[in-house]
């Protein structure tokens, strides 16, 4: 009863930009997502010059081995800061919500296929006992449940402790997480036979998702879809723009219009 009274007296702050919403993520910040504008690559999402093929260089020479990856928005702004907070700032609060706008994007996104299971992009052992929680796992455990399949918290581990992809130029990146995962004996028959979401914070590279997709595939997956939160703009590449947008992020924008404030 108190604790009601006090939060009609001081209202909740936003865990993104502070101010007394009543809500853990407001609806202000929801509306200043991002989505990713047209164009992108079909395979990973990642955006392109206007007039560009229509995959990109890296995707063509065949070194994504996901089947597809989406992201719900750019890696700015608001959402630069809800997954710093998230990550590095200890509001894990905002994981199963940002998560249930992750869901609603994959549920609205036709190229991410049917997932039977998901999968969460692990931590190190090292990195989990010092943050405490998987920032990736915490996102994808509202997508299983919305989306009604399994969730495989040890579908992957983390063998190797690999530096931090974002201090790597990019083919750097390729070679840190090479061999940094498996896919471990108790949970190959759950794996084997089944189209698997991958879900994670933030895509930039894709060297990360592609090891995991690998590891997966050689673990009897039968094809490995990607889903995040954001997507790292690529040196060069082609920014936002009101005449660029196309109605390409509607599925964005429908995803954090229809989840429901909390």
């Amino acid at each position: 009863m108190l604790a009601g009274l006090l939060d009609l007296l001081y209202p909740p702050r936003c865990s993104v930009c502070r101010l007394r919403s009543g809500e853990t993520l407001c609806s202000r910040c929801r509306l200043e997502f991002t989505p990713v504008p047209p164009p992108f690559c079909l395979r990973c999402a990642c955006p392109l010059s206007v007039g560009a093929a229509r995959m990109c260089q890296q995707c063509r020479t065949g070194e994504t081995l996901f089947a597809a990856a989406r992201s719900l928005t750019l890696f700015d702004g608001r959402m630069r800061t809800a997954i710093h907070r998230l990550k590095f700032g200890g509001r894990r609060e905002l994981g199963p919500i940002l998560g249930e706008l992750l869901a609603v994007f994959v549920r609205q996104t036709d190229s991410l296929g049917h997932p039977e299971l998901v999968v969460a992009v692990p931590l190190h052992p090292a990195r989990l006992r010092e943050r405490g929680y998987n920032h990736a796992l915490l996102l994808a455990q509202p997508v299983a449940r919305m989306l009604g399949v399994p969730l495989m918290a040890e579908g992957l581990v983390r063998v190797g402790a690999t530096i931090p992809q974002t201090v790597l130029r990019r083919e750097q990146r390729w070679a840190n997480v090479f061999n940094a995962f498996r896919v471990p004996a108790a949970s190959g028959d759950v794996v084997r036979g089944r189209s698997v979401l991958l879900v994670d914070d933030v895509l930039t590279s894709g060297a990360t998702a592609a090891e995991c997709a690998r590891t997966l595939l050689l673990g009897g997956a039968t094809a490995v879809y990607v889903v995040t939160l954001a997507r790292a703009m690529p040196p060069g590449a082609v920014g936002p723009t009101a005449a660029s947008d196309g109605g390409g992020g509607a599925d964005s924008r429908r995803a954090i219009r229809e989840a429901r404030p909390r």
